[in-house]
């Protein structure tokens, strides 16, 4: 049945990334046998729903692991052309790959990504941490207290369109770091 084999892969995918953690498998290959996997289980899966949200989520982590960014965008495209709804795990796990990757372009499209995300998949303690490491990594002021007054404030910004696009805009000014400093954007 479909269920089993997508049980099999989300777990032989989480192993790869737990692999991937402890630096015991190359991210680089486990990213390759990963996503063959996957386009496997995607080219063969017709009508049914092969791979199912375990298996997304399952890839996203040992992409998240590798720090491919673009793997994990090109997935978050495929399952959503393919019609699977946008999961909070997955995109946790999206957001955390593009983090840090030293890649600008998907750093910036999962921001968009996560801006666009449904609540239902994007309301999450684990999302919305994800969402702030990435903000914060691109540079983007959220907030200089805790990590709960961050998630405040994020889900206030989120909540005004065009908040967040003020937010979005206001960049952490060079060679400052916190510091009360909020460089103009509004508080939430």
């Amino acid at each position: 049945s479909s269920d089993l084999n997508n049980h099999a892969v989300s777990s032989l995918l989480t192993t790869r990334a737990r692999g991937v953690a402890a630096g015991s498998w190359s991210g680089d290959d486990a990213v390759e046998r990963a996503g063959s996997i996957l386009a496997t289980l995607v080219e063969g899966g017709g009508g049914c729903k092969v791979p199912n949200a375990a298996v997304w989520s399952a890839f996203m982590s040992v992409c998240a692991r590798a720090g491919r960014a673009k793997e994990a965008l090109g997935a978050l495209r495929l399952m959503r052309a393919r019609g699977y709804p946008l999961e909070p795990y997955t995109l946790a796990s999206a957001l955390t790959a593009c983090r840090g990757a030293n890649a600008p372009r998907e750093e910036e499209e999962a921001l968009e990504v996560f801006e666009s995300a449904p609540p239902e998949a994007s309301a999450t303690t684990a999302v919305r941490n994800a969402a702030i490491a990435l903000y914060e990594s691109r540079g983007y002021v959220i907030d200089d207290g805790s990590r709960l007054d961050a998630a405040r404030k994020l889900a206030s910004v989120l909540a005004d369109p065009q908040r967040l696009v003020q937010h979005r805009m206001t960049k952490r000014l060079g060679g400052m770091t916190g510091g009360g400093t909020t460089n103009g954007a509004e508080e939430g």
